[in-house]
């Protein structure tokens, strides 16, 4: 062999052993959502490194096609093994506009109703916004305002010509409201931390069965505003970041969070076992991706993403920040057919933007 020849042959054998842990970090990462953080809390950690090892895959799969095509197969299944978060992830679907009379259910953390900025004439952006929607359904997080006066000032009267029922459910400062069409006729508490958690409005629909509609607003990372700068400069430029002590507390926070969620998650998942086959949506700030222990939870309790069904892209959600993925996601029962879930941008009032769903029952 020549020293060419054996030049190739090492530089072919570095980017083979390369491409096989590649391969492997995303596969780990894709299945990663099956373990609880409650037992390994660095689990919620690796999770979120999904999208940074498909892109790594990615690249090193042009870097084998064209070098060494002979082991491509393998990174090519990888990404058939790891097709179902992939998916999730990034759903691409046909279009699916929803037939007439389909139940309109919109799911948004408002941040306190925009912290209350107000446009020139006056009025609520995130009020004006759910009024012209007349949606059937509106799932509402960190709606603090509420109980104040400024329900009965400013949200009632603005709302109450669309949304004739509502109610609400507190969880230490924090608020959790459900608008409806439709009459509330029981509320209860499912799980709760400190300011977080998640919560069932039971709806009398027109035919006379119940809707259950489960508003979440899991555990947040709590991340400071200099946890999200250092956030944003590793995702930016992830060669220059430098883990120092502010890095183990980022990833100390997210682990912690992590764990406090499962909590909750599963707390959930149990509440949607409980009520069996029935006409069930669970919606809100979830604090987590597709890709988590939290969207395991609820669809191994047999509920079905909505956007990964019938929504298209990645479905940016927190609009702050380098945080491009979709923590407020929408699930429903087998006893409902969803369609054209989407990410309205338009609202821009508060840290998040809505996530709008349509829905028909089967039966």
């Amino acid at each position: 062999m020549t020293q060419s020849a054996q030049r190739r042959h090492f530089v072919q054998s570095i980017l083979c052993g390369a491409a096989w842990c590649v391969a492997l970090l995303l596969v780990v990462c894709a299945y990663m959502p099956m373990v609880n953080p409650e037992r390994w809390p660095l689990a919620g950690v690796i999770t979120l490194f999904f999208p940074i090892a498909l892109l790594l895959h990615l690249t090193m799969l042009v870097l084998v096609l064209l070098f060494i095509p002979r082991t491509g197969w393998m990174m090519l299944a990888a990404i058939v093994v790891c097709f179902p978060s992939l998916r999730a992830y990034c759903p691409i679907n046909l279009p699916s506009p929803p037939p007439e009379g389909a139940l309109k259910v919109i799911t948004y953390n408002t941040q306190s109703f925009g912290n209350w900025q107000l446009n020139p004439d006056g009025s609520n952006p995130v009020i004006s916004y759910l009024v012209a929607e007349r949606a059937d359904v509106v799932c509402l997080q960190e709606a603090y305002d509420i109980p104040a006066n400024h329900y009965a000032k400013t949200i009632g009267p603005a709302m109450r010509p669309v949304y004739a029922h509502y109610d609400t459910v507190k969880i230490g400062p924090n608020v959790l409201a459900c608008f409806s069409r439709m009459p509330i006729v029981s509320k209860r508490l499912i799980a709760a931390g400190a300011s977080n958690g998640s919560a069932l409005f039971v709806l009398q629909m027109p035919d006379g069965d119940s809707l259950f509609v489960i508003n979440c607003h899991l555990e947040s990372m709590h991340l400071t505003p200099d946890d999200r700068n250092h956030y944003k400069q590793f995702v930016h430029h992830p060669g220059q970041a430098e883990i120092d002590s502010s890095s183990h507390r980022l990833l100390g926070k997210v682990a912690d969070a992590a764990v406090r969620r499962a909590l909750q998650a599963r707390a959930t998942a149990e509440a949607v076992r409980a009520l069996g086959d029935r006409r069930i949506i669970v919606c809100g700030d979830m604090n987590d991706t597709p890709i988590s222990y939290t969207h395991h939870c609820l669809t191994s309790a047999g509920l079905r993403d909505a956007y990964a069904a019938t929504g298209r892209g990645i479905g940016r959600s927190f609009n702050r920040d380098a945080i491009y993925v979709r923590i407020d996601h929408m699930f429903c029962s087998s006893s409902l057919r969803p369609y054209d879930a989407h990410i309205d941008r338009q609202a821009t009032a508060s840290d998040h933007y809505p996530l709008v769903c349509h829905f028909v029952c089967r039966r």
